[in-house]
């Protein structure tokens, strides 16, 4: 390593929160100062997870929020020389703060499953539905643990701290993404309140699934056929998602000839396994949940599974699964 290597890497971690809130807007307006801001990030998030300071874990996750969003602070105090410029950096700084989010996803979901608070988790579950299909190359795992984290939030909705208005928010931000991920069907199964049913019902006329997430599956879907094709290797986390799915699910297998359907049947215990291991890692000290959610699961993926042979789509080519067919097909499911 260089030496000029050696002191990058040294300024990197003598950087300390003081000095981010004090030079935000310094750090935030070159590559080289957000590597450095966003290194003090990881090292909080840890700190404050270690410590057990959700609190102050949730602070740094909100100036990440705001770098996603564009909304931050520092992007509209014009009382800093620099604003404007930090205004033209703002599409970077957004990048930057996605290869953060893909690489910090695990120490994020802790966050989001320790806080107790409706109005954090809406705050996070909002990233997480909204900023996940923009990472490309997302390993599939982080949507199935999107599943789970969702269906585990509704069902408990009522014991999160937070007013009514908190706790409503959260719940109606949890349906529309049962709409955007394809999961109604199953998400339905874990709603405990009436009002949130009527929501649910409503939100299934108007909201669609995000077309970047059906193409994420899509692609992944395609190396799997081709590594599975050419080596034999079956990866379970591809396959998993789709199982979470209302339409995709049936799209896919159609489209691929009934690769899902044979694979599914083939390698059932062997995705369920890695599902369940997925619900132990994000909630393992709640053993109750874990059971509600591990035979809710079950039983659905079985009906799931057997379904496959009453699919009522017909034959679809791949290719019109990025386009307007696609609505078109899910709409006559």
């Amino acid at each position: 390593m260089s030496m000029k290597k050696q002191g990058y890497y040294k300024r990197t971690m003598a950087i300390t929160l003081e000095d981010y809130l004090r030079k935000a807007h310094v750090y935030m307006e070159s590559k080289s100062g957000r590597k450095e801001a966003f290194h003090l990030f990881k090292k909080e998030l840890d700190t404050a997870l270690k410590t057990g300071n959700i609190s102050r874990a949730m602070s740094i996750f909100r100036y990440l929020k705001g770098y996603l969003k564009g909304d931050s602070f520092l992007f509209m105090n014009f009382d800093r020389p620099n604003t404007m410029a930090l205004r033209e950096q703002r599409k970077n700084i957004k990048v930057d703060a996605l290869h953060f989010l893909k690489e910090n996803l695990d120490l994020i979901k802790q966050v989001y499953v320790r806080t107790t608070h409706s109005r954090d988790k809406f705050q996070v579950m909002f990233v997480f539905i909204k900023f996940l299909p923009e990472i490309r190359h997302l390993p599939l795992v982080h949507y199935v643990d999107l599943y789970l984290l969702l269906f585990y939030t509704v069902y408990y909705l009522d014991t999160f701290s937070g007013d009514e208005e908190d706790k409503a928010n959260l719940g109606d931000i949890i349906v529309k993404a049962f709409c955007r991920y394809d999961c109604m069907a199953l998400g339905k199964e874990f709603i405990r309140d009436s009002e949130l049913s009527r929501v649910a019902k409503d939100y299934s006329i108007k909201f669609g699934p995000y077309k970047s997430y059906g193409n994420a599956l899509r692609e992944a879907l395609e190396k799997e056929i081709h590594l599975k094709e050419t080596s034999g290797i079956f990866d379970e986390s591809v396959l998993a998602p789709l199982l979470f799915t209302q339409n995709f699910f049936y799209l896919y297998d159609k489209a691929y000839n009934g690769f899902i359907f044979k694979h599914l049947n083939k390698n059932k215990e062997k995705i369920l396994s890695f599902i369940f291991s997925r619900v132990h890692a994000l909630v393992s000290k709640e053993k109750k949940g874990r059971d509600i959610m591990k035979d809710v699961l079950e039983d659905y993926f079985n009906r799931r599974i057997k379904g496959l042979k009453q699919s009522p789509i017909k034959h679809l080519h791949p290719s019109h699964l990025s386009s307007s067919d696609l609505v078109m097909q899910m709409k006559k499911l």
